[in-house]
């Protein structure tokens, strides 16, 4: 099973990290998204270069 987080619970080291962090969250907690990012220029393209090719430079 996947959880949001991309654990693979079928592997035991993700399992047991994915009930830990059930059994430890706080009542109410909520996956939060990403809408927007503060980034220097010079950093965002750096970040867009490597995603596109995967290479840092």
């Amino acid at each position: 099973m996947r959880t949001a987080v991309g654990l693979d619970e079928s592997h035991p080291v993700d399992a047991a990290h994915a009930a830990y962090s059930r059994r430890v969250k706080e009542p109410g907690w909520e996956e939060l998204e990403p809408m927007f990012m503060l980034t220097p220029a010079h950093l965002r393209a750096a970040m867009q270069r490597w995603g596109a090719t995967g290479i840092a430079e």
